[in-house]
């Protein structure tokens, strides 16, 4: 198995996997070993013109450690002339790849012929793939996308135009857009894929244990374009799960606490006033929550927490549950 094979990712996961979750979980990332992050996509319209605001997620700080090459900045969009401004704007900033989601099955978002909207109008993939390999370089641009719109066979279209194109990588969700994130992941068809491609591809989608990561390493680790391995959700619920794939301890409540106050402590020293502190930390609970088993109860107070001492409260009762293993 090639060392590329067992390349890790962290997906992007818009309004979760921010500057603060991942200064936070950026450390057990190093230290797994992991190839790195995407950055949650920032959106470009026609008439696009770079703002602090806009690109204020991946903006460098004074004193912050380089997020080149570790973290990879995401666009979303349709338009091709935005695009290349954009991506001398990612350029400017020192980055040295960026990606185009293609794959994001939102209705709000495929509604307007963004993100998985983008698999309905080749025309328009087509023209952003050219617009973001030429402005990035060959080998710079990569493109996060699904198996299809309606059906698995539609790869075999798409697959036709990514391959007349110089993408780094592809990362592959094996599911179709109107699957959404329901059910079991086509493996199968990924496979078919990974046979096809002329592009290196990474696995994506329904990645929750150490034995699913292995499963997929297992399966396709041997093939010279396949990249690894990009987990989104089960990263987030179970923060241990690096430490699990590595060999280590399972997730216990002392790990989930540790890391718990580390992104707490964060987003109070960033976020002005309660209500914005805890309602970014009950993002994360939506994931998280699905650890514990028989605590309803205490998630639901949780949810309801009004300000940070009743939010701490439900925390220290949801610990208390039973860990899902």
């Amino acid at each position: 198995m090639s060392a590329a094979a067992e390349g890790l990712w962290l997906a992007p996961l818009r309004g979760v996997t921010i500057r603060t979750f991942r200064s936070v979980f950026g450390d057990a990332i190093r230290e797994a070993g992991f190839s790195g992050l995407y950055a949650p996509f920032i959106p470009v319209n026609a008439g696009f013109r770079f703002s602090k605001r806009l690109f204020a997620d991946i903006l460098p700080k004074a004193g912050e450690p380089p997020q080149a090459p570790l973290l990879v900045p995401q666009v979303i969009g349709k338009d091709p002339t935005a695009l290349r401004e954009w991506c001398k704007a990612v350029l400017d900033l020192g980055y040295l790849r960026a990606d185009l989601n293609a794959g994001c099955p939102f209705p709000m978002i495929r509604r307007k012929g963004r993100g998985s909207g983008l698999l309905r109008t080749p025309d328009v993939l087509e023209r952003m793939l050219a617009a973001g390999c030429e402005a990035m370089g060959a080998g710079n641009f990569s493109v996060k996308t699904r198996l299809g719109v309606e059906r698995t066979d539609e790869w075999e279209r798409l697959f036709s135009i990514f391959n007349r194109y110089p993408i780094s990588e592809l990362i592959v969700h094996a599911r179709t857009m109107r699957e959404f994130y329901n059910g079991d992941t086509h493996i199968d068809t990924f496979g078919e894929i990974l046979s096809r491609s002329r592009i290196p591809v990474c696995y994506n989608g329904n990645i929750n244990t150490a034995e699913q990561y292995r499963s997929i390493l297992g399966r396709f680790g041997d093939d010279p374009l396949f990249t690894g391995v990009m987990i989104g959700r089960g990263l987030i619920a179970n923060p241990a799960l690096v430490r699990e794939i590595r060999g280590g301890d399972s997730l216990d409540a002392a790990t989930l606490r540790a890391f718990h106050d580390e992104v707490l402590a964060g987003y109070q020293e960033e976020l002005s006033g309660d209500t914005h502190v805890i309602s970014k930390m009950k993002e994360l609970w939506w994931y998280m929550g699905t650890m514990f088993l028989n605590a309803e109860k205490p998630l639901k107070r949780l949810r309801k927490s009004k300000n940070v001492r009743e939010y701490k409260a439900a925390v220290c009762e949801v610990l208390r549950c039973e860990i899902r293993r």
